[in-house]
């Protein structure tokens, strides 16, 4: 692996590790039970912090389908933990104010931090289509009344693959459109 890759996964894991840390803090202060099985609450937390790395990494260089699950699962995990850092930091700041209800805020921050990983996983999977009318002054006359398609955001990579972009391309071509502009966020991974 070159250098510069090495120095990425490292300082992109050491982000991760610190974040992940802050979060089993947070899992420990708001649920005082699970202190007898902390270390093992530990090594979970630990654990997903560097699967997604370790599934990315893997599904590059080896590109085997069935690392894809791992990837996909570590993914949403990451995800999850995103949130659950955010919305637990944000119940920390409610319990200052409301000491007695930090138990339910922390508890409504996780499962809004599941509610938001899961509507994120269905969300992906939608193609919206928007049609939106652009004045623009000035234009030259070859482009006036004409169909242009922005398609962003489609992030084909290992999980959303070659089915997902036909049917991308399928709602392109449905608009019959005179340009298409790919601006970005194309591929994942």
């Amino acid at each position: 692996m070159p250098k510069k890759f090495v120095l990425f996964l490292s300082v992109a894991q050491t982000i991760l590790s610190f974040l992940h840390w802050l979060l089993y803090l947070m899992l420990l202060h708001f649920f005082p039970a699970l202190r007898p099985v902390h270390t093992v609450l530990l090594a979970v937390v630990l654990l997903c912090s560097v699967s997604f790395l370790l599934f990315s990494t893997a599904v590059h260089f080896m590109g085997w389908r069935i690392l894809d699950w791992g990837y996909m699962l570590s993914g949403s995990l990451l995800v999850l933990a995103g949130y659950g850092f955010w919305f637990l930091l944000a119940a920390l700041a409610l319990s200052s104010a409301w000491p007695a209800a930090s138990t339910v805020f922390a508890a409504a921050a996780l499962l809004g931090s599941l509610l938001m990983t899961v509507y994120g996983l269905i969300n992906a999977r939608i193609i919206r289509v928007r049609h939106i009318n652009v004045a623009l002054p000035n234009l030259p006359e070859f482009w006036r009344n004409k169909t242009a398609v922005a398609a962003a955001d489609i992030h084909l990579g290992n999980i959303l693959r070659e089915g997902f972009a036909r049917k991308v391309v399928r709602a392109i071509n449905t608009q019959r459109p005179d340009i298409v502009f790919l601006p970005g966020d194309y591929y994942d991974g």
